[in-house]
């Protein structure tokens, strides 16, 4: 986590097992809890609402996809890279709602202390487990984007040079590489997940760690724009 200073957060996690009680659906887990109060007093932080910390109710939301069992999956994750308007941003940004298959395994961090203080342990409330129906999850770029070429087509008309952003192997193979756009070329890669392990490039490329846990061949798509 980015913080303005060096802080500690701690979090219990809870690991489980997705049934098919949510198979075709997504499911959204909530709860909510407050910050404790020390020797009777306000914490020093307060509200904009002019309201002491202790005093305000906070939530914490987990929605994922669930898809059948060994179906195959993807994510988008987008990165910019722009080299006239100041420093890249070096870390990626990746699909908020994950998807899962029947059978995965889940984590849910509870949050027990953070930045604001000690949570209110005692008064952490679970609401019932929403479902609704599976939405389609592309990358919110591509909603004004409609043509897309291939490397050749593109290149004869585009000043920038390009390349196949084939960075990830053995874990994530190349499958597709497109490129659209005037003022801004934008590439969409395809890459699909083959062997099991951490992608070493990942790091460098987008600025996260990324690990393949499992052999059942879920997609990712790689969007990087230039």
């Amino acid at each position: 986590m980015h913080t303005a200073e060096i802080g500690v957060r701690i979090d219990r996690i809870l690991i489980a097992r997705v049934t098919s009680a949510l198979s075709s659906c997504c499911a959204e887990l909530v709860y909510s809890h407050g910050y404790q109060v020390e020797n009777g007093m306000a914490p020093t932080i307060i509200a904009s609402n002019g309201q002491p910390v202790a005093d305000m109710v906070y939530e914490s939301k987990y929605k994922f996809d669930v898809h059948p069992s060994y179906r195959s999956r993807n994510m988008w994750i987008h990165k910019d890279i722009c080299r006239f308007h100041g420093d890249e941003t070096r870390v990626a940004e990746t699909q908020n709602i994950t998807p899962l298959c029947v059978d995965d395994r889940v984590e849910i961090a509870v949050n027990l202390f953070n930045g604001k203080g000690m949570v209110d342990i005692p008064n952490i409330k679970w609401r019932p487990l929403r479902r609704d129906a599976i939405g389609v999850r592309e990358c919110y770029i591509e909603e004004d984007l409609m043509d897309w070429y291939d490397l050749d087509s593109f290149q004869a008309q585009s000043v920038e040079k390009l390349q196949i952003p084939d960075f990830f192997a053995p874990q994530m193979t190349h499958d597709t590489t497109e490129y659209t756009g005037i003022d801004v070329a934008v590439s969409r890669t395809r890459l699909v997940a083959s062997a099991i392990g951490v992608v070493p490039q990942a790091d460098r490329f987008l600025g996260s760690r990324f690990e393949v846990l499992t052999c059942r061949f879920a997609e990712f798509g790689l969007r990087q724009t230039s």
